[in-house]
C-alpha cells in the first residue's frame, strides 16, 4: 500500500490469484469529485500508451517506424505483433484500471478516437502505394476496434478487445513478413511494380490470400472473431444509452462498422493488384517460397484458424481478466457511461 496524503489518494496493489494481479486507486473525496483529479493521471498514461496503440492523434511515430525503408521485416514484425499491443495492454491494465472515473467520465471522447482510428486508418492505408505502407496504415484501423472493445465497458467487446490484440498480431505478423519475402526477391515495394505474382508465385499467392481475408474478417478467422466481437460490446453498450435518449454511441457504433468495408476495399484491391492482371515483377524469373518461409506461414495461418473455429478457449482463459477490468472501471456505476 501506497499512500500519500498530500495528493489525496491512496494506491493498493492487489494479486489474489496467481497471474491475476491488479490496482486500485482510492481517492480522497473532494467538492470537485475524483475524476477531475484522475483525468490529469490517465491524460500522462495517454501520451505514452496512445503512441504504441496506434489511436488517433499519436499513430504517427509507430506507424513511420512499421513502413520506413529502414526498418528490417523482424523489426516490422516484432512492432505490429508484439510491440503495439503493450499499449492497448498498457489502457487495459494499467491506465483505466488506475482511473476508472474519469474513464467513465471521457468514455464519449476515447470512443470518438477509437473510431477515428478504424475510420482515418482505413482511409489512409487505401490511398498508399507502397506494399508495406498499406498494411502499416491498417494497423490504426485494426487497434482501433481494440480501444472501442475497451472502452465500450461489455464483457463482449472486452473479450473481443483481446482476442483482436492476438488475431492483428498474427494477421500483420504474416503479411509484414511476406512483404518482406517479395521485398528480398524484387527489392521494391512500389505497387506499381508487380501484377500477376499467381502465375510466378503460386504458393506466395495463396499465403497472401489467407492473410488478406483474415485482415478483412472473413468468418472461420480470427479476425472475425475479434472485429466482431468488439462491435457487438459497443453495441450492447450504446443501446441502452439510445433508448434513453442519448444517441451518441449508438452513431459511433454504426460509423465504426463502415471500417469492415474499408477493410475489405484496401486489402482486396491489394491482392488484386499484386496477385492478378499482366504478369510484371522486377528481377525475373523469381523462386517460389522455400521450405523455412512456408513452415513460418503454416504456423502463422494454423493458429489464425485455430482461434477464429475454435474461440470458446481463448474466450475462457481471458474472461477473468476481463470481468476484473469491467468490475473495476464500472465500480459502483450502474450503466458504462
Amino acid at each position: 500500500v501506497v499512500t500519500s496524503p498530500s495528493q489525496g489518494h491512496q494506491i493498493t496493489w492487489v494479486n489474489r490469484l496467481p497471474g491475476v494481479s491488479k490496482f486500485r486507486v482510492e481517492w480522497a473525496t473532494s467538492p470537485d469529485g475524483p475524476w477531475q483529479r484522475e483525468w490529469s493521471g490517465l491524460t500522462r498514461i495517454e501520451n505514452t500508451q496512445s503512441v504504441l496503440a496506434v489511436t488517433v492523434p499519436s499513430h504517427f511515430q509507430a506507424v513511420a517506424t512499421m513502413d520506413s525503408s529502414q526498418a528490417p521485416t523482424a523489426g516490422s514484425v516484432i512492432l505490429a505483433g508484439v510491440l503495439l499491443k503493450m499499449g492497448t495492454y498498457g489502457f487495459m491494465k494499467l491506465g483505466f484500471p488506475l482511473f476508472p472515473d474519469a474513464t467513465r467520465a471521457m468514455t464519449p471522447l476515447l470512443m470518438t478516437l477509437a473510431v477515428i482510428s478504424i475510420v482515418y486508418g482505413a482511409c489512409l492505408a487505401l490511398v498508399q502505394t507502397d506494399i508495406k505502407k498499406i498494411i502499416a496504415y491498417s494497423s490504426i484501423s485494426h487497434l482501433g476496434y481494440v480501444m472501442l472493445g475497451l472502452v465500450s465497458l461489455d464483457l463482449v467487446g472486452i473479450q473481443g478487445a483481446i482476442i483482436q490484440m492476438v488475431s492483428h498480431g498474427l494477421i500483420a505478423g504474416g503479411l509484414f513478413l511476406m512483404v518482406g519475402m517479395i521485398y528480398e526477391r524484387c527489392h521494391t515495394r512500389e505497387l506499381a511494380a508487380y501484377g500477376g505474382l499467381a502465375k510466378l508465385l503460386p504458393v506466395f499467392a495463396v499465403f497472401f490470400t489467407i492473410l488478406t481475408l483474415a485482415s478483412i474478417g472473413l468468418p472461420t478467422t480470427s479476425g472475425f472473431t475479434g472485429e466482431f466481437m468488439a462491435l457487438l460490446g459497443a453495441f450492447n453498450s450504446a443501446w441502452p444509452l439510445h433508448e434513453a435518449g442519448y444517441d451518441l454511441p449508438l452513431t459511433l457504433a454504426v460509423i465504426a462498422v463502415s471500417g469492415v468495408v474499408l477493410g475489405a476495399l484496401y486489402m482486396l484491391w491489394l491482392a488484386q493488384r499484386l496477385l492478378f492482371g499482366e504478369v510484371r515483377a522486377p528481377h525475373q524469373p523469381l523462386s517460389d517460397l522455400n521450405i523455412r518461409e512456408r513452415t513460418i506461414l503454416v504456423v502463422i495461418v494454423v493458429a489464425i484458424f485455430a482461434i477464429g473455429l475454435y474461440p470458446e478457449e481463448p474466450l475462457r482463459k481471458t474472461e477473468l481478466a476481463a470481468r476484473e477490468y469491467q468490475q473495476i472501471v464500472l465500480g459502483a456505476a450502474d450503466s458504462p457511461w
